[in-house]
């Protein structure tokens, strides 16, 4: 690493007013916003049967 990328990589830039609001969104609310058959954010042994998420097309369920 130069001396260039050091002082680069301590740089902070100013968070977009829009992505404010990430750093309150937790995973549990994305689970139950987004996660299809009643599938909750907890860890689970079993295999899973349908895709957690909703798919866009028949060749995407297919591959899962």
């Amino acid at each position: 690493m130069q001396d260039g990328d050091l002082e680069l990589a301590n740089v902070h830039l100013p968070m977009p007013e829009d992505e404010e609001g990430i750093l309150e969104y937790r995973f549990p609310k994305f689970a139950a916003t987004n996660f299809e058959g009643n599938a909750t954010h907890t860890f689970v042994r079993r295999p899973l049967r349908q895709s957690l998420l909703q798919l866009k097309n028949e060749g995407d369920e297919l591959v899962t």
